[in-house]
């Protein structure tokens, strides 16, 4: 299952038989991690989706996944249900899981593979069209990816195919500086946007 997971997904992996070991103290927070000095020059170093294939996987219940979890904060159960989940990205997969896969891909979008994340980013967006925080948060790390490794040319693609939901003030301002055409819609979002007051109005009249 390991081998088609990360034959099929967009991930970061390490091979490495030497595992990270967690730093054991009595402070509240992320668990912590020593790394080899070799591990941390490579680009999976820090890292929380990074799958270790040397770690235990095991089948089983998985149970309540905890906040925001790294792959090394999983059970060998949750570790095996995320390879799983992973071979289908089906909207059945737990939150933790996606969200998990998903801030891999933002790396990916930084310093990696970026054309190849954006189509994962997309499709995941299709299949959870109702988890607002996932359409919020990669429509802006798109959009601030494409500036800062100049792919323009991604940008305007992105925005003649229709991919993102809605034009924010944020998007407006891009437009404006890149020189992006914005739609009668587009204008009305933004207005829906910046004068609350004014949303009854708009809602009525927008398709007269």
């Amino acid at each position: 299952v390991m081998e088609k997971a990360i034959e099929n997904s967009l991930v970061w992996v390490s091979y490495d038989e030497e595992l990270p070991q967690p730093i054991l103290d009595d402070k509240e927070g992320p668990i912590r991690y020593s790394n080899p000095e070799a591990q941390q020059r490579q680009p999976y170093f820090g890292e929380p989706s990074t799958i270790w294939t040397a770690m235990e996987i095991r089948e089983g219940d998985g149970g309540r996944l905890k906040y925001s979890p790294g792959y090394r904060d999983l059970t060998p159960e949750q570790r095996k249900e995320y390879l799983d989940w992973l071979t289908t990205k089906d909207k059945d997969g737990k939150w933790g899981y996606v969200f998990l896969y998903y801030n891999g891909l933002e790396r990916h979008l930084l310093i990696g593979d970026m054309d190849r994340a954006v189509e994962e980013i997309l499709a995941l967006r299709e299949t959870f069209p109702w988890q607002h925080k996932l359409l919020d948060v990669s429509e802006y790390a798109i959009i601030n990816c494409c500036f800062a490794r100049q792919r323009k040319d991604l940008l305007l693609k992105l925005f003649d195919e229709g991919s993102f939901r809605g034009i924010s003030l944020l998007q407006m301002t891009i437009s404006y500086e890149s020189d992006i055409n914005l739609g009668a819609e587009d204008l009305l979002n933004i207005f829906y946007k910046l004068y609350p007051e004014a949303r009854t109005a708009l809602h009525h009249d927008r398709d007269r």
